[in-house]
């Protein structure tokens, strides 16, 4: 009996050291990343739209401190969250959105520095999430532009 029971402590024991080396991987991807500024850009213009979106992650103490998330139009003017924050770009009133653009923007750069993890977004088939509250728009290119940017960080 008392060989039984150190054989299944050892057991216990065993399982439990290789369970703690596993490490969190988040926590590993955060800390394999360079402090420094990353960007990505869209290569073209969306044909429909007129709008080229673009990253820029900030990382600091080895985790994402800071993420942008916006577009440059064609024709030049204001960047895609200025022209939403003055109401041009009107989501809301155009296209039934729950939220304006550079609201739904900034959800989603938050959901990343919290994370710590683009994998985290759940991107569906038709370029949208329901990983994170409030955002409706698609997020696909966004996932995309981040993981560019970070390949930069690594």
């Amino acid at each position: 009996m008392k060989k039984l029971f150190s054989i299944l402590l050892m057991l216990v024991l065993v399982v439990t050291i290789f369970a703690g080396c596993g490490g969190d991987k988040k926590g590993d991807e955060a800390a394999a990343l360079k402090d420094g500024t990353y960007t990505a850009e869209e290569a073209d213009f969306d044909e429909k739209s007129g709008w080229k979106d673009n990253v820029t992650i900030e990382v600091k103490d080895g985790k994402i401190a800071k993420v942008d998330w916006n577009s440059t139009h064609k024709d030049g003017g204001k960047d895609k969250k200025t022209f939403s924050k003055d109401g041009d770009y009107a989501m809301v009133a155009k296209g039934n959105a729950i939220a304006e653009w550079h609201e739904q923007a900034e959800k989603v750069e938050e959901f990343l520095v919290e994370k710590q993890d683009v994998s985290a977004i759940d991107v569906k088939d038709d370029g949208k999430t329901d990983t994170i509250a409030g955002v409706t728009m698609n997020v696909d290119g966004f996932v995309d532009l981040v993981k560019d940017a970070l390949s930069k960080a690594k």
